[in-house]
């Protein structure tokens, strides 16, 4: 317990956490969660002993049930008047799609519905996909805590590796389900999992020794994703860096080109898919994914100054492409070796103009790298 407190805090007021039971509380605000925390408790099947942690002014009180901490705002047990969180119908439809469809088990219990959908699983691209997540083990380190955010189910055993060097493994999601399986395949011992938010992450400043955000800042509102991205680099060591895996979606040249006629379709469809979603009740949201890519521009408008910025290639193709034009008859399994090895020698080209980048974000140490240009942390680094 010792470990994971000194790196939390208060994702409302942010003061430090202490353990506590929870005690001398309004009753309303217990109420006022029982249905919240009901579901939760029948999702982990684990009654609530009442046990949690509290701001030392005794105000914000956050349970924790089967050592997953619950720590986004509105799940907050407080003892002044209840506070209104912002709960986009965006955040919900994503919480709703990863807690009922994405996290679950295919009928034939051999992957998630998740990666049925986003991952093309014929062997003739497996190992274009082993290529592409090994990329990302490169801009690691070692340390104490690795932060995951948005973590997801963690079922992809490469991605076991990222965090060897590491003590604990920092999974924070908002989906419940996920963080039930993440703790199913990593295990309790190694993995710290938070119930959290990616645009309020209850964690301290700089307490991370690197962080990894994998497909997931796209998810996030548009108009959160700086929010989102600041929140990234807050919680990094200076010196560290935070490993960004995106999607350009339509803002990718190569992808563009050649799928054009399927991205016309699909453009379509989400923007009736869209306007349905947004004329049905909050109960009769259907758990639909939401997606919206910034553009290479945005991110370096965003960036702050202490920040070196970089984009490099975790794979160029998307699924779609994939799924069209590579077949075994066709020679695909050649085609995409060759693909590979051209993103290996090329990554800043394809992570600009393909489908996937990782994004590599270093803060800046203030006093270390002070009057140094981007040029001179990227020699440092290189």
């Amino acid at each position: 317990m010792e470990n994971v407190l000194k790196i939390l805090k208060c994702p409302i007021s942010n003061q430090v956490l202490v353990p506590s039971q929870l005690s001398g509380l309004a009753d309303n605000n217990t109420l006022r969660l029982k249905e919240e925390l009901a579901t939760i408790e029948d999702a982990l099947n684990e009654k609530w002993d009442q046990k949690g942690l509290i701001t030392p002014d005794r105000k914000y009180f956050y349970p924790i049930i089967d050592n997953i901490f619950i720590l986004l705002p509105e799940l907050c047990i407080t003892s002044t008047s209840p506070q209104v969180y912002d709960t986009k119908w965006d955040r919900q439809r994503v919480q709703m799609f990863y807690n009922q469809f994405g996290w679950k088990k295919t009928a034939d219990n051999e992957a998630y519905e998740d990666t049925k959908i986003f991952v093309d699983q014929r062997e003739i691209a497996k190992e274009y996909q082993v290529r592409a997540e090994e990329r990302i083990k490169q801009y690691l380190s070692s340390g104490t805590y690795l932060l995951d955010i948005a973590s997801g189910a963690l079922h992809n055993e490469r991605y076991h590796n990222f965090s060897r060097n590491y003590q604990y493994r920092v999974c924070i999601d908002f989906s419940i389900t996920a963080l039930i399986e993440a703790r199913k395949n990593i295990g309790s011992k190694h993995g710290i999992f938070i119930l959290g938010d990616i645009t309020n992450i209850p964690l301290q400043d700089d307490a991370c020794d690197n962080v990894i955000s994998l497909h997931t800042l796209y998810h996030v509102h548009k108009d959160k994703q700086e929010t989102a991205l600041k929140e990234l680099v807050r919680v990094c060591k200076p010196e560290a860096n935070i490993v960004i895996a995106y999607n350009w979606g339509w803002h990718s040249l190569l992808m563009n080109i050649s799928l054009l006629p399927t991205r016309a379709i699909k453009m379509i469809r989400k923007i009736i898919n869209d306007r349905m979603q947004k004329s049905l009740p909050k109960d009769q949201l259907k758990p639909t994914l939401y997606f919206y890519p910034h553009s290479m521009s945005w991110f370096n408008k965003v960036k702050a100054g202490n920040w070196h910025i970089e984009y490099n290639c975790q794979k160029s193709l998307h699924v779609d492409f994939i799924r069209l034009y590579i077949h075994q008859q066709l020679g695909g399994e050649h085609i995409l070796k060759a693909i590979s090895d051209l993103e290996d020698k090329y990554p800043n080209f394809f992570g600009k103009y393909g489908s996937f980048p990782l994004i590599i974000i270093r803060k800046k140490d203030s006093i270390g790298l002070k009057g140094k240009t981007d040029k001179d942390v990227s020699e440092a680094v290189a």
